[in-house]
């Protein structure tokens, strides 16, 4: 779960945050800059980001499947609901499998839904994790509508296009 913590203090809080490595000498990631590149856009058009990218991209190529806004997305019914193992001890499981060919099935631990990553509307995470979107929808975005239309029709049983 991601905290509702205002972008504008994690970006300000960025002067204080100290490498914890030379630069170009380890790969490490982050996503701050789309938080940063975010808040540039929520500034220049003096709204939100999630807003312009939905009338100015979403909106505009026919992702009709796609929001920033994630209580629409859990109205929709477009939010995957992920599954994690918990409690699973990986230290005598590791010594178990050693010794035998297969594991014991208590090595698995037990499975358990997550619950999505947002309360609310997800605004604060638009950015850097925002967007809630479709397979379909994707296709649209990487490689037009043509495809998208193409792919669906192959889908739908259609041996011509």
């Amino acid at each position: 779960m991601f905290s509702e913590e205002d972008p504008k203090k994690i970006i300000a809080r960025l002067a204080y945050l100290r490498p914890s490595t030379e630069i170009r000498k380890v790969m490490q990631y982050n996503n701050i800059h789309y938080w940063i590149l975010a808040e540039i856009v929520a500034h220049l058009t003096h709204g939100s980001f999630a807003d312009f990218a939905q009338t100015h991209i979403l909106d505009l190529i026919g992702m009709s499947a796609s929001t920033f806004n994630h209580v629409l997305a859990r109205e929709r019914g477009h939010c995957a609901e992920a599954f994690v193992r918990a409690d699973i001890n990986s230290t005598l499981c590791q010594g178990v499998a050693k010794e035998h060919d297969r594991l014991d099935r208590s090595c698995y631990g037990h499975p358990f839904q997550t619950p999505w990553y947002t309360k609310g509307d997800g605004a604060f995470v638009a950015g850097p994790v925002g967007l809630a979107t479709s397979a379909k929808d994707m296709v649209k975005l990487c490689f037009g509508e043509q495809v998208s239309a193409w792919l669906t029709a192959r889908s739908n049983g259609s041996k011509s296009f």
